[in-house]
C-alpha cells in the first residue's frame, strides 16, 4: 500500500446511530450473590472484597470478503484498541479457591487502512491513502468464575481466574465516507461503508482467563489488582459492506469483524466485614 500524501486529500466520516436498550440478562453465577458467607478460609485474611477497575485491550482486525479480484486499490485492516470498565465481587470458598462475579462495559473499535491508486479514481496527486480507527463497537457483559490463588508473601496473592461472559453488543447502526480534493477542484467520494453491530440481537457466551497479581499494602482493607487477561468467541457481532469508488466502476465487498481480545487490567479493592 502506497504512502500517504499530503496534497489536498480531505475526507469526512459521518456516523448515526440507534441504539436498542439490551434485553433483561440472567446469568446463573449471580445466583452466588445470595449466598451465605463461606466457611472454609484456609487463608489468613482472606475475606470478601469488592473491586473497581478499568482494561486496555486489542481486538483483532476486520475480515474483509472482496468480490473482486487482486486490485492496487484496496482495503486493509489490523488489531485495533478497545477498553472497559469493570464492578466486581469476590468471596472466598474453601481451600484457596474463591469465586467471582461483576458486570463490565467496554468498546471496541475497527481499523480501515485504504489506498485508492490514482489511475483508478484519477486525483492528481498519485493516489491517496489513510487509516481509520472508530471506537463504535459497545457492549455490556455479565461474569462469574473462580480464582485460585497462589500466595506469594504475606501481603500479595498470584491467582489465575477462569471465567465465562455472558456479552450484549449495543445494537447500532453506522457509516464511514471518505472524500477528496482532486487537482482539477470540487470534491470527490473515494470510499462508502456502512455496519451494523448486533444486527441478530444475540447475545454471545464466551470464555475468558486471567492472570493477576494482588496486593495489599500494610495487610489493609484495600489494595491493587493488576494483569492480564483475554477473552475468547467465535462471534462476529459487527459486519457491514463497503464500496471502493472509482471513476469507470466500483469494488465491493463485505467486512467483519470477531468478539476476541486481550489485554491489561488495573482495579481496586476493597474488602468487606464478615
Amino acid at each position: 500500500m502506497g504512502g500517504k500524501h499530503p496534497v489536498n486529500p480531505w475526507y469526512m466520516a459521518a456516523s448515526s446511530k440507534s441504539t436498542s436498550l439490551p434485553l433483561l440478562l440472567l446469568f446463573p453465577f449471580f445466583l452466588a450473590l445470595f449466598a451465605g458467607p463461606a466457611q472454609a478460609q484456609s487463608l489468613p485474611g482472606r475475606r470478601s472484597q469488592v473491586e473497581l477497575g478499568a482494561s486496555l485491550a486489542l481486538s483483532g482486525p476486520l475480515r474483509i470478503h472482496r468480490e473482486y479480484g487482486p486490485q492496487e486499490s484496496d482495503i486493509g485492516s489490523s488489531g485495533s484498541p478497545g477498553f472497559e470498565l469493570h464492578l466486581g465481587l469476590s468471596r472466598p470458598l474453601s481451600g484457596n479457591m474463591r469465586w467471582m462475579t461483576g458486570a463490565a462495559f467496554g468498546a471496541y473499535s475497527y481499523r480501515i487502512d485504504l489506498y485508492v491508486a490514482d489511475q483508478f479514481n484519477r486525483l492528481g496527486w498519485g493516489g491517496y491513502s489513510d487509516r481509520y480507527t472508530h471506537f463504535e463497537i459497545l457492549y455490556a457483559s455479565l461474569l462469574g468464575g473462580l480464582r485460585v490463588d497462589f500466595p506469594i508473601r504475606e501481603q500479595g496473592v498470584l491467582f489465575l481466574q477462569p471465567a465465562l461472559r455472558a456479552t450484549y453488543h449495543l445494537r447500532s447502526h453506522s457509516e464511514l465516507a471518505v472524500y477528496a480534493i482532486p487537482e482539477t477542484g470540487g470534491v470527490r467520494q473515494l470510499f462508502q461503508a456502512e455496519m451494523v453491530n448486533n444486527d441478530g440481537n444475540k447475545l454471545i457466551f464466551s470464555p475468558e482467563l486471567g492472570l493477576f497479581y494482588q496486593l495489599s499494602p500494610g495487610g489493609g482493607r484495600w489494595g491493587l489488582i493488576c494483569g492480564v487477561n483475554a477473552v475468547y468467541s467465535k462471534a462476529y457481532p459487527f459486519s457491514g459492506d463497503y464500496q471502493i469508488i472509482g471513476d469507470n466502476g466500483v469494488l465491493e465487498g463485505s467486512l467483519e469483524k470477531r468478539f476476541l481480545h486481550a489485554g491489561v487490567s488495573l482495579s481496586f479493592f476493597w474488602r468487606l466485614d464478615e
